[in-house]
């Protein structure tokens, strides 16, 4: 970030000291929960699954947000809820006789996007165009050099920089 922009920048430590003093539960199993209810679900997971339906014309149904359902999941002891080492243990004991035997115990399976090939390739104008040094100057909030040594490095190959780049650019 640029200087100025960093300086200007809040703590967040007292906004979630606020969220924590607020959850009327002290286990940690239960205070972060309770603050991805009260922050992301409902500024992040909730309003984009809404936009993006919306764009394609798809009706989207949340699943599990029906009052009662959470109520009756909150009433459980977080042991039991979200057991050591098995976060989401209750879903997947409640759901494995309804799915094929072996998928609720299958290994996690990512899905790799082509981010690099195409911050080098289709995207590697818009890049420049976002983090041209004029435009970072008149914005604030980044430093002007990232071009240089953020995307220039990417685009040539000589640094794996994909992540940081798509952040300053999902922020652009």
């Amino acid at each position: 970030f640029s200087a100025e922009f960093a300086r200007a920048c809040r703590d967040s430590e007292p906004f979630f000291a606020e969220l924590r003093a607020r959850s009327p539960a002290r286990d940690p199993r239960s205070v972060v929960p309770f603050a991805d209810w009260h922050v992301q679900l409902p500024h992040e997971f909730l309003h984009m699954t809404d936009r993006l339906a919306m764009a394609h014309g798809v009706e989207a149904r949340p699943p599990f947000l029906d009052r009662e359902l959470v109520e009756e999941i909150w009433s459980l002891p977080p042991s039991q809820r979200s057991p050591a080492g098995r976060p989401k243990g209750l879903l997947l004991d409640a759901a494995e006789p309804l799915l094929p035997p072996g998928l609720t115990s299958a290994p996690k399976q990512g899905f790799a996007f082509p981010l690099d090939g195409l911050l080098r390739g289709a995207l590697a104008e818009r890049v420049a165009h976002l983090l041209a040094p004029r435009r970072l100057r008149r914005q604030g909030i980044f430093r002007e050099d990232l071009l240089a040594t953020l995307a220039a490095p990417q685009a040539a190959g000589r640094r794996e920089l994909t992540q940081p780049l798509w952040s300053v650019l999902m922020v652009q």
